[in-house]
Parts: C-alpha cells; structure tokens; sequence
C-alpha cells in the first residue's frame, strides 16, 4: 500500500521526488537544529563536580564572581549543555580591568576542557558510577559536545604579587564556529593582601619515573612534572637518578652530590621538605656488609655525617629527612626493630637528621601502645589522617583466608600525643592513602583524593590542616601508570590495579592529548582537579597563617574550625567554604 497509488494525481515517479524532497529537506533542517542547538549554560564553583550524565539546570543570567589575594590563583567553572550536541565551540577569556583604573589589569586567565573518567566501581557503596570530571587540559582547539552530555569547562585566574587592588571585571565569550553564542560577565575581587611566598603547606606528592618513560616516551619530560608538581604548591617525594656518586676508596667513603643538586635545582623553586637518598641497601649494601653489624654502622654513619655536613652547607638541613621505604608503614615486631636501629644511627651521625616515619596500621605482635614502641625525639611522624584520628588499621584473614576482614582498632594518638610533639617543637605531616580500608567505610567521611567525591573534600584538608597545625600534606604518587594500558582510557587503581579509582594519579600523561580530548599536546603534564583543589586548599590555609601572623590565632583557630569541625564533620556547602574566606580576608585587613 502506501506509495504504490497515486498520492496527489501525480505519477508515482512524481510522489516518490517529492518524498525524497521532503525527507532531505527534514534532514537538513534537523543538522540545522543540531548545529544551532540551544546552549544551556550554568556557572558553578569549581568545588562542585558533575557527573557528565547530570541534567544540567541552566542559569537565566550566568555570572562568574569571585575573590583572591595577590600572589595566589582562584578558579571557576561552567558547564555547557546542549541536548542534541554541539560542534565547533571554543571559549574565550578577556583581559580583566580594574574597575577605576583602565591601565591596571589581569591577563593571566586560563581556561581549561575538562576530561571525564569513567568511574565503573564508585569507591563505596553509597557512591555514584559513572563519567566524573578530572583532568584540566589547556583549551586551545574548538570542541564537541556530545548528545545528552555535559562539558565542565575551568577557568583558572592566576593574579601577580604586583596587582592593584580592587574590583576587577571582563567577559568569558563561549562561541560556536566563529559566531558568539554567549558573553558571561567576570567580577574577580582582588583583596589588598598578598600571599607570601613561602609555602607553608606544601604537598610531598611521589612520580613514578617508569611510568612517565613509558607514557611519555622516555625521560625528557620529567622536568616538566616537577614544574607541574611546583606549579601546584607540591615538591617530589624523591628525585629522578639523583644519587649522589658514592666509592670506597682505602677505608674512606667518598661522596660527590652534585648529581642530586642538579635534580634539586630543577625540581625545587624555593625551601622545602627534602629527601635524603638513602635505603636499607644504599649506599652501603646489607648484602655485602650484613646489617646493623659494624662495619654497616660505621660506613652508614660516614655518609650520613657528610650528608649532613653538606645539607647543612647548602641551608637544606632543616628541610631534610631520611626515608626508608622498606620500613613504610611499619605493621610487624621485625619493622619496628628497623625503626629503631635506622633512628639510633640517625641519631650517632647527627642528631639534627629526622627519619620520616609513615604509619596507618596496627603492629598486631609488637604488643603495647604502636606511638610508644617507635617514638623517638628524632622521628618525624607521618600519620594517615584517619590513624591521627585514633583509628589503626586492623587486618585479619577472612573466610577460607580468601577476603581480609577490616576493622579500626584505637591507634594510640590522640590529644596528649598531639600535644608532646609541639611541646617538643617536633612538626608532623598528614599522609592521604586512598587504600586505607577504613575510609572506604561509608560511614567514615575523612577529607580524600577520590575522583568519585566532591571537591569540597579536597580544598577542605588545608582547614583542617591549619585547625591541627599540621606542616605537610603527603601522597605516595601522582604518576602511578603501571597497572593500566593507557591513563587516558582506563583510570589507574593503584600498584596492583584493583584499589581505589585514581589512586597513585594526579596527573595524566602529555602523550594522548590530542586523541583523548582533541586539544594540542602541552608541554606540561594534565593536572588533575583533585591536586588544583589542594594547591587552592594550601593558598586557603596561607590566608589563615597571615591572620595568625598578624596576633590573631584564635580568631583563624575559629573560623578553621567553622569550615571543619572535627576531621569527619565539615563544610558541604562550596559557597559557605568561600564565604568563610571572605572572612578571612577581612580580618587581615582590619587593623
């Protein structure tokens, strides 16, 4: 039936043209449709993530406001939406201009694509799967929308040490294929305050070498991670084949650092924790000269005294610690014995050297309280967050021995230990471990690096962090690639790849831009949104050491403590957490 009779008294040759007219006419209108399609765009701030499958509720009249200091970055985002897709778009960012004077303005504003990872198992139960936001990658190509998906787009104002204060004002210009499609006001508040230039929570953050050689096709590139790491107020745990030359010539070591300054000077801007190479087995080798006996002692002490001499010279000492990974995390009687023996030497070389101590579990053979078993006056302690919270870590084999059964056990520190250390002027770090058991229970909300959580929880740790007086915020590794083909596809999960999405990465490679995103290959590695909103937390936290440094400590203590409670009751609310910086900001400012 249907097109087999006359439609109109035409021939049948005559309808079928017509059909075919009328259907490639529909065609086109709907390209036209999908080419021109409405563009839904919301302003939000930079602390909300949105899945990329989030209906997007439009702003009727988007705006970008925010406030900064001097010397720091502050950043923003929209989120563009068009239900049939959209091509060709690009985004624009102009000069910003003072408000009363035209010849004072800030140029540096960035604006970044967002890159979505699939996230197939949320980190716990009561979490979301799906495609969440991560990586910042330069926006320098125009870009797609897909059908039915959003697009995060950063925007990133970066304000110099130089700036006039005051009210500063300019446009975001989103269009498509050269034809304006929105103009969204900027308001950016520079307050008469400039962040200093020392950093006072710096971020200890490790690079896996293997993996960048691998990823990004050799070694070349790794200055460029240091500069990332730099850029985002973080030094590397250790530094890229940077022993020093070490022999043993007549009975008497003798030690060259200039290979390691050399790697200092790339990686290091300005005063900051620094490692000293140094291992169980290097330089001096237990398989040769058998541990702790006397000639490991007496050669170990050697090169730590010269080490120390040297630092000393160089004005790094205070900066310096020892780190031995085979004692990390230590959990068993026999760990702990080496604690004890590396502290003594430590101590007999020079009592100046601190041995960096990583802890989040219980030591189930040790027997007695695990804080009085290795506390030493030359330890520098690194607990996880949640052991600093008296929770250790407690693991026992499961059913058949087949899944670990997990629960916390009181971990020791508490208060009065909290208060012994600053009684002693003995600062200590924070370690976020994404692997550690019990912050995957949802009933525990510590402050973390999950791709799959909100940024709130990032930016809060510098609050807290402030509220706690602690010095350090440390990550094992921001480039842990090893355990996926390609970072860009599949998210990293850690050293055996079944941890948490995202653990041991911070970072996404340079190599795979272009096919990933469509933007051209950078000459910096993509950071990660999780490690932008901790550098802003550690730029929060410098606004609360100004107040201090002004007489205020207990007005900071305060307001630190409005954002965060305690270590698991904190701010939700993004605009609560900016406006307790507004608050900030005035307090410094008033006489």
């Amino acid at each position: 039936m249907g097109i087999s009779k006359k439609l109109s008294g035409k021939s049948i040759l005559q309808d079928g043209m017509q059909l075919i007219a009328l259907n490639v006419a529909l065609l086109l209108a709907n390209n036209a449709m999908a080419a021109y399609s409405p563009l839904l765009i919301s302003v939000q701030d930079s602390m909300i993530k949105f899945r990329q499958d989030q209906t997007l509720v439009a702003d009727s009249n988007p705006n970008i406001v925010l406030s900064a200091a001097r010397n720091e970055a502050e950043t923003g985002q929209i989120l563009l939406f068009a239900p049939s897709g959209v091509g060709k778009l690009s985004v624009a960012i102009s000069p910003l201009t003072h408000a009363t004077d035209k010849n004072a303005h800030i140029t540096d504003g960035r604006a970044f694509l967002v890159h979505y990872a699939d996230i197939d198992m949320p980190t716990k139960t009561s979490d979301t799967a799906g495609a969440w936001p991560d990586g910042l990658v330069p926006l320098t190509q125009a870009f797609s929308i897909k059908p039915g998906k959003q697009q995060s787009v950063w925007l990133k104002f970066k304000i110099d040490k130089a700036a006039k204060a005051g009210l500063y004002q300019g446009t975001v210009t989103v269009s498509q294929n050269g034809g304006q499609v929105a103009a969204i006001p900027v308001k950016l508040n520079v307050w008469n305050i400039t962040l200093p230039d020392t950093i006072h929570l710096p971020s200890v953050i490790g690079l896996d070498y293997g993996s960048i050689k691998k990823f990004d096709g050799g070694t070349s590139k790794i200055s460029a991670y240091y500069q990332a790491l730099a850029d985002s107020r973080a030094v590397p745990i250790d530094l890229f084949n940077s022993n020093p030359s070490y022999a043993i010539n007549n009975g008497q070591s003798e030690v060259n650092f200039e290979p390691y300054m050399q790697q200092y000077r790339l990686a290091y801007r300005q005063k900051a924790p620094l490692m000293i190479p140094f291992s169980m087995n290097w330089p001096v080798d237990s398989a040769v000269y058998p541990l702790f006996s006397d000639e490991y002692n007496q050669l170990t002490v050697d090169y730590l005294k010269k080490t120390a001499a040297y630092f000393s010279s160089q004005g790094l000492l205070d900066q310096a610690y020892v780190y031995i990974g085979e004692i990390d995390e230590p959990k068993t009687a026999e760990q702990y014995a080496l604690v004890e023996g590396f502290a003594t030497i430590l101590k007999v070389a020079d009592p100046r050297l601190k041995l960096l101590l990583t802890i989040h579990a219980e030591c189930p053979d040790c027997g007695g309280k695990t804080i009085d078993k290795l506390d030493q006056d030359n330890i520098l302690w690194a607990p996880n967050i949640t052991f600093y919270d008296s929770k250790a870590m407690k693991l026992e084999s499961g059913l058949l021995g087949l899944l670990p059964k997990v629960s916390a056990v009181p971990s020791g520190w508490d208060a009065s230990f909290s208060r012994k250390l600053a009684a002693q002027n003995r600062p200590f770090w924070w370690y976020l471990n994404p692997w550690t058991f019990v912050t995957r229970n949802p009933s525990y909300k510590y402050p973390n690096l999950y791709i799959d959580h909100q940024g709130i929880e990032q930016r809060i740790i510098g609050w807290m962090a402030f509220g706690h007086d602690v010095k350090v915020i440390g990550f094992w590794n921001a480039t842990y690639w090893q355990t996926t083909t390609d970072p860009w596809v599949s998210v990293p999960k850690g050293e055996e790849g079944s941890s948490i999405a995202g653990d041991g990465s911070l970072f996404y490679p340079v190599n795979g831009v272009a096919s990933a995103t469509g933007q051209a290959q950078p000459d910096l590695p993509i950071t990660a949104i999780r490690l932008e909103l901790l550098r802003e937390s550690s730029e929060d936290y410098e606004l609360l050491y100004l107040l201090k440094e002004k007489g205020k400590t207990e007005a900071a203590k305060a307001i630190a403590n409005q954002a965060a409670a305690s270590l698991q009751n904190y701010l939700s609310d993004a605009d609560k957490l900016k406006l307790l910086r507004e608050q900030v900001a005035d307090a410094i400012l008033q006489p």
